[in-house]
């Protein structure tokens, strides 16, 4: 990152880290010594940390734009020019695999009615940047990196904070585009993901969050007769996603379904 930016323009969030895992950041980052760092001790989720970070961020800087990159990702390319973009909008960059074989995403679109994400996966050779939600209705910007101005921030607020982890994008991305705010995408900046290493190692933890959130989400996006029936999905995806744990586990977590069902019905009445 410091091949793209100064180290002042750095800014590092622990959510919840290891001491010697910050430790160890700390003194990799020893060359960029204007970089500064906020540590949480109790991890937050991907909202919290994300939310604290872009807080902490604009309380100390007056950046115009602000970049947004979760810790299994690097910077590859970054040729933004700001010029090209109204303020008015979040940015998705080319998103691939380490490999570069393979692209990981280039924006993402969500199915209401069935709750499945998608993430976009092909590049026009022109434009190079475009703005792509009225292509791609119902689109949404993946939050393993973002660019936004912070105006946008500033003006409809961040993430929210219930969701913890998972969908949390979808949930901002589609609330700000309701208020106006426009969804491009450009080739000029290219990250290289990790696939999703921070809580591929976690099951339990992403069944949990991603299913809850999953149904919280959809239901705030549906209709009545549309949201009966996507209950119904959803019981039976999770029912097909239990029958693969061991038959001791069942009841656990059954009871972690309907307590994730007890908060998606609660979020629709305190939203």
């Amino acid at each position: 990152m410091g091949h793209f930016f100064h180290a002042s323009q750095i800014f590092i969030v622990h959510n919840g880290s290891r001491p010697e895992n910050i430790s160890r950041i700390k003194q990799e980052l020893e060359q960029l010594p204007s970089s500064q760092h906020l540590v949480i001790s109790k991890n937050a989720g991907y909202s919290g940390g994300a939310n604290a970070g872009l807080r902490w961020l604009m309380a100390r800087a007056n950046f115009p734009w602000l970049f947004f990159i979760t810790n299994d990702c690097e910077i590859h390319q970054w040729n933004f020019q700001e010029s090209q973009f109204p303020t008015n909008a979040i940015i998705a960059p080319l998103i691939k695999f380490r490999s570069m074989r393979k692209i990981d995403s280039y924006g993402g679109q969500v199915f209401w009615q069935t709750g499945v994400l998608k993430h976009l996966k092909e590049i026009p050779n022109q434009p190079r940047s475009e703005r792509f939600d009225h292509t791609y209705p119902n689109s949404y910007i993946p939050g393993s990196a973002f660019l936004v101005h912070r105006g946008v921030v500033e003006k409809f607020g961040p993430f929210d904070e219930r969701l913890h982890t998972f969908w949390e994008d979808v949930d901002w991305s589609k609330r700000l585009n309701d208020l106006g705010v426009e969804h491009h995408r450009t080739q000029d900046i290219m990250i290289l993901h990790g696939g999703g290493k921070t809580t591929h190692h976690l099951s339990d933890y992403t069944f949990y969050y991603y299913q809850r959130n999953r149904l919280a989400i959809v239901l705030k996006n549906l209709a009545f007769f549309a949201k009966i029936i996507f209950m119904l999905r959803w019981w039976r995806d999770v029912f097909v996603l239990l029958r693969k744990k061991r038959k001791s586990e069942f009841v656990f977590y059954l009871k972690e379904m309907a307590g994730a069902f007890r908060f998606a019905i609660k979020f629709q009445l305190l939203k």
